[in-house]
């Protein structure tokens, strides 16, 4: 299955870039506040380890559905069953 418009890709991309970039930014910070001196190094190396597998796995979204087109789905009513057997 391919991405429904010629511009969601390159969007989806940009998502795949800038979640994991957000999410490690933040939690980042949060290690070096609250985390024990002690534990910040394997701290971090865990945080580059899920966001390096979160980038990843966005990738791999978009080779099939698409970031933007997995959020549609989650605002669309399923559709009934009789019109899904058609298809």
């Amino acid at each position: 299955m391919t991405s429904p418009s010629v511009l969601s890709f390159p969007i989806d991309t940009v998502l795949a870039v800038l979640i994991p970039a957000h999410a490690h930014l933040g939690t980042r910070n949060i290690i070096l506040d609250y985390v024990p001196r002690q534990f910040q190094f394997p701290s971090m190396w865990g945080l580059r380890i899920a966001g390096v597998l979160a980038f990843l796995g966005l990738l791999k979204i978009n080779q099939t559905t698409g970031i933007s087109d997995g959020i549609k789905h989650l605002w669309r009513a399923p559709k009934p069953k009789s019109e899904a057997a058609k298809h």
